[in-house]
């Protein structure tokens, strides 16, 4: 099978039971292709005038609103709403990588065998095991091992002569309200999958319209994004002074 009418004959063939799953893995594996890109972008340094640039005004609160004017009574200057696009596409995607990067450091640190010194070598190993895993996976990882209602909080530390082992949980009494939180975080990876497989591909340069609607969806999603993010910096600084209280008292 080498062409993609073979694989699409093939594909009709399928119970709708296994195009479902083909499809799920099709989009994990556009979401690697994307990661790998926006890595290699950020390791050869592509993106770092843009992050620089967008950090620079997040920090001095130097940011404006563009909506699009109902008349125009002047002409507006395309290079400038394109920059000003830009420069929000950038401010987002470094949230959605920042998101990722809280949970892979997170999901490292809330499994931990053996308090001691090999304790570092261990978060580096369970680092490594999240390091390529897409944000989807991430966030279903973190919905199996972290967040969790009452009736699956008991404390699971298990001591012998060698060690402990220690496993970190975020548990909720009201189970809708686990379950919605559990749907913002999916909603959260919908949302930079869509921004960038359906809503910049389409994208007309060279239209002032189009840069317009792009700021005003990007302005709309970011304050989801910080929300996201300080919730779960709050998770990852909880269990990280968990994990040293608990390394000094077996000191």
């Amino acid at each position: 099978m080498t062409n993609r009418l073979e694989v699409e004959s093939a594909i009709k063939q399928l119970p709708e039971s296994e195009v479902r799953a083909l499809a799920n893995w099709l989009q994990d594996y556009l979401d690697e292709m994307w990661d790998r890109q926006i890595e290699a972008d950020l390791a050869s340094g592509k993106l770092d005038r843009l992050i620089a640039q967008a950090e620079e005004d997040m920090a001095t609160n130097n940011v404006r609103d563009l909506d699009l004017p109902l008349i125009m009574d002047e002409p507006i200057d395309i290079e400038v709403v394109r920059t000003e696009a830009l420069r929000k596409l950038g401010r987002n995607i470094v949230n959605f990588s920042k998101i990722e990067g809280i949970l892979k450091y997170l999901l490292s640190v809330t499994q931990i065998e053996g308090l001691s010194t090999s304790t570092r070598n261990q978060l580096v190993d369970n680092y490594e095991s999240f390091r390529k895993d897409t944000l989807g996976r991430l966030v279903w990882k973190l919905h199996d091992t972290v967040l969790v209602d009452d009736s699956q909080s008991e404390a699971q530390l298990d001591s012998s002569e060698l060690g402990m082992s220690l496993s970190f949980k975020v548990s909720y009494s009201d189970s809708d309200f686990l379950n919605a939180q559990k749907q913002a975080l999916l909603d959260i990876v919908a949302e930079r999958n869509k921004l960038i497989h359906e809503y910049l591909a389409p994208l007309d340069t060279s239209s002032i319209e189009d840069y317009y609607k792009l700021i005003s969806l990007l302005d709309e999603q970011n304050p989801r994004l910080l929300a996201h993010l300080e919730e779960l910096g709050w998770m990852l600084t909880s269990c990280i002074e968990l994990v040293k209280d608990l390394q000094s008292f077996i000191k």
